[in-house]
């Protein structure tokens, strides 16, 4: 179950004849309470006993999940109060199918036909109303339809399908039946070379023949077991209360296990019927489920079902329900306030054809074509002694470099580009220090030709 993501919330083994001194019926009772669906295994009686001392006549709107040995329905006398604690409840069946013939056999059935048949009688003075007499210690059927059809019986006096009881006894009976003549005939066929007549059976002799029974499990499936395991069927019946009144089990689904990879489930929750307690399908959690923008949260020392439910943090989402965590929004998108989605960044930048931008692209322009003029006129003038004075090579990288840094900045504007974004700092960087390194090597030569000049001037004075 943990598997599935199902977790216990309990588990209790009670006696098979449980009394109140024997049963924590507090303990239960908050069990209960805070329980909406309990899966039981056990027969009928002894569930019923230990649910009625537990409620004691305060159902709680439990569903109950039980096995195929759980039939409250044979209980007619009681179906109206077992149908307050255990209606809507599921019961898995084993799969059963029509009887051969066996429907034929219930239209044909009347007492006239076996008159020596007690049990006829008693079912057809019940079904149809009538009293029978005693004659003679003979039962007589009086003011009745000795020509009667069950066929004709309202269901929820008599129901003509197969119920998994009787097709359970059918296949019991026949398996007994062909037990017994397989021992039989291997009696027979040993007593014939010994001297002496048959012996009796013992019963213990038939559980070879039992445990390696072929009975076809209906009239159009065969069921071979040749050292294999068979699939396995289960029929699933929902308690439900007729429009008649009657309390009848109704086939909702079915199960079919071949092995652990092949497995088939089917359930028609649309013909579902979940009692006096419930109007629609009832949930039976720990804890309610995360809505979007939260993920769950385990809470110490309590099964995997129960948690707690905490927001995402920033930058992060939970676009499910019940997420055990939350997703990371990439690079170029943003949580919205729910945090259950991710919308795209608003890319946002100076545009050519903003005023902004148009005056910036004018400006930069401009003082390139200005240091483009300057370097012109000292490519001219490269041979006078002001340019020459001027340290002609580094005029002119300091000024190229100008021009260069004025066309850089041109980059920064437009919508941006992976190429752009990527180059566009490093080649402003290294122009511009290429610049800079210019404009301190001017320096630097100029202040070293200044203290040339002075030093000369002293040596004159001194009469160098």
């Amino acid at each position: 179950m943990n598997n599935h993501g199902l977790c216990v919330a309990f588990a209790e083994k009670v006696p098979e004849f449980p009394a109140r001194d024997t049963i924590n019926r507090k303990l239960f009772m908050e069990r209960f309470i805070l329980t909406r669906v309990i899966v039981a295994f056990g027969d009928t009686y002894s569930l019923l006993r230990f649910v009625y001392n537990i409620y004691c006549n305060t159902p709680f709107g439990n569903i109950w999940i039980t096995t195929s040995d759980w039939d409250i329905t044979t209980l007619p006398f009681q179906q109206n109060l077992g149908y307050t604690y255990f209606g809507g409840g599921l019961s898995f069946s084993v799969h059963t199918d029509e009887i051969l013939e066996f429907k034929d056999f219930l239209r044909s059935v009347q007492p006239r036909k076996y008159p020596q048949d007690i049990f006829i009688q008693d079912v057809w003075s019940n079904l149809f109303e009538c009293p029978y007499l005693d004659k003679d210690w003979i039962r007589e059927l009086s003011q009745c339809e000795q020509n009667g059809n069950l066929s004709t019986r309202p269901l929820y006096l008599w129901d003509m399908n197969t119920s998994p009881s009787s097709y359970k006894v059918h296949f019991a009976v026949y398996a007994i039946a062909e037990a017994l003549h397989e021992e039989l005939s291997l009696t027979v066929e040993g007593d014939s070379l010994r001297k002496g007549g048959p012996r009796a059976l013992l019963p213990w002799k038939l559980h070879p023949f039992l445990q390696k029974c072929q009975l076809g499990r209906s009239s159009n499936e065969q069921n071979v077991m040749n050292n294999e395991v068979s699939a396995t069927k289960l029929d699933i019946f929902n308690y439900q209360s007729l429009q008649s009144g009657t309390k009848a089990q109704v086939k909702v689904g079915k199960f079919v296990y071949e092995s652990h990879s092949v497995q088939h489930f089917s359930l028609n929750d649309k013909i579902i019927m979940w009692g006096e307690h419930h109007n629609h399908t009832p949930f039976s959690v720990c804890s309610q489920s995360c809505p979007l923008g939260f993920r769950k949260s385990p809470i110490e020392g309590k099964p995997f079902c129960c948690f707690d439910c905490l927001p995402c943090p920033d930058g992060e989402i939970a676009n499910e329900t019940d997420m055990d965590q939350c997703i990371k929004c990439p690079e170029d998108q943003y949580p919205n306030k729910q945090r259950n989605w991710c919308h795209p960044k608003i890319t946002a930048f100076l545009s050519h054809e903003d005023t902004l931008g148009a005056v910036l692209v004018s400006v930069a322009i401009s003082l390139s074509v200005f240091s483009a003029m300057i370097l012109g006129l000292f490519i001219c003038y490269r041979d006078t002694p002001i340019v020459r004075a001027n340290n002609r090579n580094l005029s002119y990288l300091l000024l190229v470099s100008l021009m260069l840094c004025f066309f850089c900045s041109l980059i920064f504007i437009g919508q941006p580009r992976t190429v752009t974004c990527v180059l566009r700092q490093t080649i402003f960087g290294v122009v511009f220090s290429i610049a800079i390194s210019a404009i301190l090597a001017k320096t630097f030569i100029g202040g070293c030709g200044l203290q040339g000049h002075q030093n000369l001037e002293a040596l004159y004075k001194h009469g160098w």
